[in-house]
């Protein structure tokens, strides 16, 4: 199934991305750690994130930086480019949890001939805002295809 592509001519600020939830298993907290090879043990030894303070083992930030970039190319199309990405980290996300996140358009510009859109995102559990999200992606425009797409350099 092939996703919808938005083009940067037609974003609007304070244009709302949906809703998207991903509920948290243990397979999940335990596995996508293991996969990046993070082996703190906060996420898969409940009592060792327990003396950490944690209710239980938890999602480690990759797992929440791609499920951010989700809530972006789920909304945006296949051919979004993530050209940044600054997360403020502010609670964890347990086993039982059903994460959401959403956002909206914050603005769209055009730097040195490039247009942009920054996108200011939320990452929350019933419980608490986990994580608040800015991002910068670059779409194609109308007259683009997918492949003419390039890295914004800093």
């Amino acid at each position: 199934m092939s996703r919808p592509q938005i083009c940067w001519e037609d974003v609007e600020p304070g244009a709302a991305l949906p809703e998207i939830n991903l509920p948290i298993t243990f397979h999940k907290v335990v596995m996508t750690p293991f996969s990046t090879w993070d082996f703190f043990p906060g996420h898969n030894e409940p009592d060792y994130a327990r003396a950490q303070g944690q209710k239980s083992i938890y999602l480690n930030t990759l797992t929440l930086q791609g499920f951010a970039d989700r809530v972006v190319t789920d909304w945006a199309g296949p051919a979004t480019f993530i050209a940044r990405r600054r997360m403020t980290m502010k609670a964890s996300a347990y086993v039982g949890d059903v994460l959401s996140g959403g956002g909206a358009v914050e603005r769209v510009e055009t730097i040195d001939g490039r247009p942009q859109v920054t996108l200011r995102l939320w990452l929350r559990t019933e419980a608490a805002t986990v994580c608040d999200v800015e991002t910068t992606i670059v779409l194609p425009g109308r007259a683009s295809s997918p492949q003419t797409i390039a890295p914004i350099q800093e």
